[in-house]
């Protein structure tokens, strides 16, 4: 009965004595051998102590965890009648008392709005685990809650908050330990242990003469130190292993930031537990050094405040930079290769710890490239596996009433065989265009106007397959309540029907023996889930809803985790979980600022404050875990145990860049303590020195540099033309790959399209006699990003259709109606439009003249609305294509909201129109084969040309003696929040000159150039409608000359409350909100037409003299220019057309986004690029053009 501490430092040989004096001992087989490590050390250690018995087995050694040994020595004493609960049902039992709690509890408890959310429970689940480990029950906890109520108010820190936090843990953990009753908690499974060993009824009498090793533990919680005290008094000897830098038996002063703290408190604790027992110590130190020197150094100077820098050279410690995380598991995956195939390396003496769980995934992708064997060491949550998904979102199914997410996550599982993917994605566009949320039993006969009978056929089949296969679980009512017995039954016999257990088998017949194992592991781990529910809560009566939060809560605690191979294999880990077994490399990746060491937020139910407000209240016997102090000494010390693991060879890895955020990450500052500790040390760039060309020790990497080469430049060097060789011929499948590689990307230059290509590209868009039929806005895609021209117009690729009014059936109601009230309506709206609306020069009386303003302005909006209405329901009935729209409450809503928008733009543009010289002349004037003039043709080269086809929206004339000055109007709809102007659609030549607004000059010039060669019967009018013919004959006669004045951008905002108008400035702050934007020719006659023509004072375009030496008293937003600069900026214009013409022509579709400020990569054309993905560059690693702003 004795306590033997073995102590030493780090790698000084402790697990090493103490497996030899366990073989040594277990020669004696009356001795019973109990080696006790952490849980996930146990296989390792097993191993270890077979490996070193030389081919002898011994029947006397157990190796355990201590919930592992509590869980031996239970299944040796069934006389308890102990019914063990693990996780799971803790969660299933967790999720009841929450639910029962919320329902019949008789007070409010303050986590009452989130005590069923399942991230709650979580965090609580955690924090009952501590109190189970802190030996406090829910009836000291309740004590605790009464205690600090009473005197909340004579304690400092004791706020309501604080105290409501107490009472509602309180409440929940007693209503579970409630459930608890008559069974026994994973939590509480080591009083259990506690019990069998004092008990001399039920302790094993083997124990009596046995022999324990503790080893691999930092510190224990309350409970396992009574599992200890009484293996003290129950067996012959206790021998515990430490790493500590000072042997003692009991420390007198413990500095709380030492990383060590925690190891020396524990070993005090120990110490006074053993009392007067007979407490012996040997210190272990190992003689044979087996470290390189730089790493045996950062194992003596690493712990230290101010270590003396290692002077000689660092051959044995790498520090590699990466751009991002894949370059960093490229590099690493290389480095493992080369040591692997040319040093002489075993996969098994090589770790690799991750610093972020996000590394797993990519880097087992990697490793698998490079053909590297490994195991990732890490439990695998089962809730995003086919069959749980399949479940769950079919029960989702029927509580949504058929919801598409639930819909579509369901079919996506692979389980679901009478439809294929691409018949899904074709059903899931269906659905989600035309905005189906409820159920599929009956046929749909919508959407189906410009579609084929046989597609409106294989939609409704479909839609019957899919209902069909849910019938079995359509007869449980969302509402209704149900055992949780017969619910599950009907689940059960929903996967019979279904034949999941065979799918599964079959989805993994020619997978590896990994995913096998894991499906067969995930069937069984969900059956179990059902049947803990069944067991603890079976005649408990819930609805679906209730029950599918059960389930969730028990599937997202269960865990899968794989057996490492007995293979040569790397282990992949964490810093935490994982104990590697003696190794001679350890590559550490992701060793960033903020994740080594992980960046500690206090998101527990109880924070740092509070447990150092409970500790101060000592009178009430509550302890709980270590603060965020000591996680962070442990922390540290878990970083120090793992960096000094290996005994050639340390790599440790970063990265600059952090996807998709795209931000900037920093290098750990445990990176730079290495630097500090060895000077000399060098860091690398990752990928910089590696060559694929001469490494065909793995095949993949280097078929993909080479196709990266003929994808770049395409010109191979003589040792890239013996790789392509050695791929191309007769090389599976790697050939086939390069031969289609070759069929599709040119080998001279991947910006440029051949003509072969060019001409099937373009083939609907050039008519016979080699016109090239574009509309200007194509034009300015491509001026933003050829590439964006090439994938949306070329391509023809789409963003998926999403039932909803969307900007573009915004867009074409405003013009729609816009144009028809002003057409059709503007003398009766120029008629009613009272005078106080339109004259306001002379007011004097703003308090008088905003109240008369306000009823008259409500009034005249009345009578504006009713055309509003007449031409917004016509246009929906009419020309949108969503045969279900009028079932749709979101969609009246926002049509609604569209009629108060007309309404208010209509009203003021009336108003504009009336205090202007221009008035309205056409509407929806059409460029093209259809409209009013023929196509704008501008000649390209070698008899091809560019027909562009387009619209304006307005046509506005002023009449001036024999010219007619000719001012546009476009609409742009927009949503504005603020009475502000905007700078989206501001129309300068700076934006004309880069090629980003191009319309308005395009549509202004052709206009004036048509409407001249009209007067002078050169061309003659393309239209049916005798109004327009007339109209234009009137003009034709009593003028002579066309002359452009004016082109400008219109902006529709959301509606306008009169309580915007508060003040003097109501009308000018009014005309500031929807007046246009755009360019003016700067003539005297023209000029006058910008101002009220009584007062001259202009109160609907806000002007900015381009000329500097015309002086404006306000920075304006309408520009002025002279003739020759106005017929400069039209001329310029076309100028750019026919450059982006011929680019398009020659093919030239490089990946080449327009940017406003090359300093803001929010500036460029990618911010909201919806071809992003596909595009997949960093503003920072392409070409890019820049905004270039004229003196």
């Amino acid at each position: 009965m004795a306590l033997r501490y073995i102590l030493g430092e780090i790698n000084s040989g402790k697990t090493f004595t103490c497996v030899n004096e366990i073989i040594q001992s277990a020669e004696n087989k009356d001795k019973t051998i109990l080696y006790i490590v952490p849980e996930q050390f146990s296989m390792q250690s097993q191993k270890n102590i077979l490996s070193k018995m030389k081919n002898c087995v011994s029947m006397n050694i157990r190796v355990f965890g201590f919930k592992h040994f509590a869980y031996y020595l239970l299944s040796k004493c069934g006389s308890m009648n102990k019914v063990v609960l693990d996780n799971i049902d803790k969660a299933i039992l967790l999720k009841k008392a929450a639910y029962s709690l919320k329902r019949n509890g008789k007070e409010k408890l303050y986590y009452n709005k989130v005590m069923e959310n399942q991230g709650f429970l979580d965090k609580l689940g955690t924090l009952i685990t501590e109190f189970s480990q802190y030996q406090i029950s829910s009836d000291d906890l309740s004590d605790f809650a009464i205690s600090i109520e009473n005197e909340k108010g004579e304690i400092s820190g004791l706020n309501d908050d604080f105290v409501g936090k107490i009472k509602s843990i309180s409440a929940l953990y007693n209503e579970y330990s409630n459930l608890l009753e008559g069974f026994v908690s994973a939590d509480g499974i080591l009083d259990i242990l506690y019990e069998i060993l004092s008990s001399d009824e039920l302790r094993p009498k083997a124990l009596d003469n046995a022999y324990v090793w503790i080893d691999a533990f930092n510190g224990f919680t309350p409970q396992e130190y009574k599992i200890i005290e009484a293996l003290y008094k129950y067996t012959n000897d206790v021998n515990i292993a430490f790493t500590v830098d000072t042997p003692k038996t009991y420390y007198e002063k413990i500095d709380l930031l030492e990383p060590y703290y925690e190891i020396k408190k524990c070993i005090n604790r120990l110490t006074e537990m053993a009392g007067t027992k007979n407490v012996k110590m040997s210190v272990v130190s190992q003689d044979e050094n087996t470290k390189t020197p730089e790493l045996e150094y950062l194992g003596k100077n690493f712990l230290n405040h101010f270590p003396e820098p290692y002077r000689d050279n660092v051959n044995n410690i790498e520090i590699v930079e990466a751009n991002n995380k894949y370059d960093e598991i490229e590099n690493l995956c290389y480095s493992i290769r080369e040591m692997v195939m040319n040093k002489g390396y075993k996969y098994g003496e090589i770790g690799i710890i991750t610093c972020d769980d996000s590394y797993n995934i990519p880097l087992c992708y990697g490793l698998k490239k490079y053909d590297i064997p490994n195991f990732l060491d890490s439990r695998i949550n089962i809730t995003n596996h086919i069959l749980p998904v399949f479940i769950l979102s079919a029960i989702e199914i029927i509580n949504t009433n058929w919801s598409p997410k639930a819909v579509f996550d369901y079919l996506k599982t692979g389980l679901v065989t009478f439809i294929t993917p691409d018949s899904t994605a074709t059903l899931e566009n269906y659905v989600l265009e035309h905005g189906i949320t409820y159920s599929w039993e009956k046929p749909w006969e919508y959407g189906f106007k410009n579609k084929s009978d046989e597609f409106k056929k294989l939609i409704n089949t479909h839609r019957e397959n899919v209902y069909n296969s849910l019938k079995v679980l359509l007869d449980i009512k969302p509402s209704k309540k149900y055992s949780i017995k017969e619910i599950s039954v009907k689940i059960f016999e929903f996967l019979e029907s279904s034949n999941i257990q065979n799918k599964l088998n079959t989805a993994t017949r020619n997978k590896t023996i990994e995913q096998q194992e894991l499906n067969h592991q995930v069937w069984n781990t969900v059956t179990n889930v059902f049947e803990k529910m069944v067991d603890n809560l079976g005649d408990e009566e819930v609805n679906l809803k209730e029950f599918y939060a059960l389930l969730t809560a028990g599937l997202s605690t269960a865990t899968a985790g794989m057996v490492p191979p007995t293979q040569d294999s790397l282990v992949i880990g964490d810093m935490v979980r994982t104990r590697l077994p003696k190794i001679r490399a350890l590559f550490i990746l992701g060793a960033n600022e903020g994740f080594l060491p992980k960046t500690n937020s206090d998101t527990a139910l109880i924070t740092d404050k509070e447990r150092a407000k409970i500790a101060e209240v000592s009178a009430y016997k509550i302890v709980t875990a270590p603060n965020i102090i000591s996680k962070i000494n442990q922390e540290l010390l878990n970083i120090y145990f793992a960096i000094t693991k290996p005994d050639d060879y340390l790599y440790i890895s970063y990265s600059l860049n952090a996807l998709p955020s795209k931000g900037d990450l920093l290098p750990s500052d445990i990176v730079l303590k290495i630097k500090n500790i060895f000077p000399e040390i060098k860091t690398t760039k990752a990928l910089e020195n590696i060559k694929f060309v001469n490494d065909l020790n793995a095949k993949r990497p280097a078929f993909e540099y080479l196709i990266d080469t003929i994808s770049g430049n395409g010109e191979l060097n003589d040792n890239e033309k013996n790789l392509y060789k050695y791929f191309a011929l007769n090389n599976q499948p790697y050939s086939e790959e390069i031969k289609t590689l070759l069929s599709t990307v040119s080998a001279t230059d991947t910006n440029c399209l051949s003509e072969e290509s060019m001409d099937k590209l373009l083939r609907g868009d050039v008519d016979v006699v080699k016109k090239l039929n574009l509309s200007v806005s194509k034009l300015e895609t491509y001026s933003s990003c050829p590439f964006k021209y090439f994938l949306k117009h070329l391509l023809d690729l789409k963003e998926r259709a999403v039932y909803s009014l969307d900007s573009m059936d915004y867009g074409n109601i405003y013009h729609s109606v816009t144009e028809k009230v002003l057409r059709n309506n503007y003398e009766e709206l120029s008629e009613n439009l009272p005078a106080i609306l339109k004259d306001y020069s002379e007011v004097t009386d703003y308090e008088n003249y905003t109240k008369d303003y306000k009823n008259t302005y409500t009034q005249y909006k009345n009578f504006v609305s009713k055309f509003v209405e007449k031409y917004t329901d016509e246009y929906t009935k009419q020309e949108l294509d969503k045969d279900n729209f009028t079932t749709s409450f979101t969609a009246l809503e926002s049509l609604n909201r569209v009629k108060k928008i007309a309404t208010d733009y209509i009203l003021a543009t009336t108003t504009q129109i009336e205090t202007s010289l221009f008035k309205p002349f056409d509407f929806e004037v059409k460029f093209g084969q259809d409209g009013t003039f023929p196509p704008i043709e501008i000649p390209i080269k070698d008899n091809i040309s560019i027909n562009f086809t387009g619209q304006i929206d307005r046509v506005d004339i002023y009449d001036d003696d024999d010219t007619a000055y000719v001012k546009i109007v476009d609409y742009k709809s927009k949503d504005r929040e603020k009475i502000e102007p905007t700078d989206s659609h501001k129309l300068t030549t700076d934006k004309i000159d880069n090629m980003l607004l191009m319309q308005l000059p395009t549509y202004l010039s052709a206009f004036v150039d048509f409407l001249n060669k009209y007067f002078d019967n050169k061309i003659a009018l393309n239209t049916e409608d005798k109004d327009t013919a007339i109209k234009y004959k009137k003009l034709k006669s009593s003028h002579h000359k066309v002359q452009p004045a004016a082109m400008l951008y219109s902006e529709i905002f959301k509606p306008i409350s009169s309580d915007s108008f508060k003040n003097k400035n109501l009308a000018n702050k009014r005309a500031y909100y929807y007046g246009a934007e755009g360019i003016f020719l700067d003539s005297m006659k023209v000029a006058l037409d910008l101002r009220n023509k009584d007062t001259e004072k202009n109160n609907f375009y806000n002007i900015k003299y381009l000329n500097p030496d015309i002086k404006s008293d306000k920075n304006y937003s309408v520009s002025i220019s002279d003739e020759d600069e106005f017929q400069a900026v039209l001329d310029s214009n076309a100028n750019n057309l026919k450059k982006l013409g011929e680019d398009i022509i020659n093919g030239l579709i490089p990946i080449c986004p327009f940017i406003q400020n090359k300093n803001d990569s929010n500036t460029s054309a990618c911010k909201y690029c919806p071809y992003s993905e596909i595009c997949k560059k960093d503003i920072k690693e392409i070409n890019i053009r820049e905004f270039i702003k004229k003196d």
